[in-house]
Parts: structure tokens; sequence; C-alpha cells
């Protein structure tokens, strides 16, 4: 007959310690982070024309799209915000695409 081994008290079923042990504190709930996330100021301004136009490299560098977008990533297509259309018709505005690089650069 086999002898079974039993865990210990205060084990949990893998047998590691289940009672008051310290250890790393619990990370906070997605709700927690999100209205620490939020600026205390209230909603974003919207994006202006000068922003993106500031934004935007001295020529003759350019920048990506998607690199652009990042920069005003929390304040376009948020509840209060630019939608993505609005801000890319500014971003039309204000900018030369070149298809060759694909790069965004500042008019001349």
């Amino acid at each position: 007959m086999k002898r079974r081994t039993q865990l210990g008290a205060g084990t949990g079923p893998k047998g590691t310690p289940s009672g008051s042990r310290a250890g790393s504190p619990t990370p906070p709930s997605r709700l927690q982070q999100a209205s620490s996330a939020a600026t205390p100021s209230g909603p974003p301004k919207p994006v202006t024309a000068q922003e993106i136009i500031d934004a935007l490299p001295p020529l003759p560098n350019g920048i990506t799209i998607g690199a652009l977008l990042k920069m005003f990533d929390n304040r376009v297509d948020k509840e209060g915000t630019l939608t993505r259309k609005e801000w890319l018709q500014l971003v039309k505005e204000n900018s030369v695409f070149s298809s060759a690089d694909k790069l965004l650069r500042r008019k001349v």
C-alpha cells in the first residue's frame, strides 16, 4: 500500500503557504489605472493647426503619418476631441505628403 503524503496545515493545493505572507503589492485594477491617467484639468484641448506644424520636423526631414498620430493619440478619436477624419484634414491642410518616401513634410 502506498503511503500518501499530506501537506502541512496552512498550505494551498500546490503546497504553497496560504496564510498571511509578505509579497508584492497587488497591481492596480484597470479602473484605477484609467482614473489616474486622466488629466485633472478636464478634457483635452482640440488639436490646432499650429500644433501640427510644430510637430513636423524642420525641412528637409519628414515624419510618417503613424508617428505624427502617436504624438496626438490621446487627443484624436476620444470623447470631446477631433475625429480622425477631422485630424487628417488638418494634417492635409498644413503639410505636404511625399509618396516617394511616404513622409509628411512642412509646407514651404
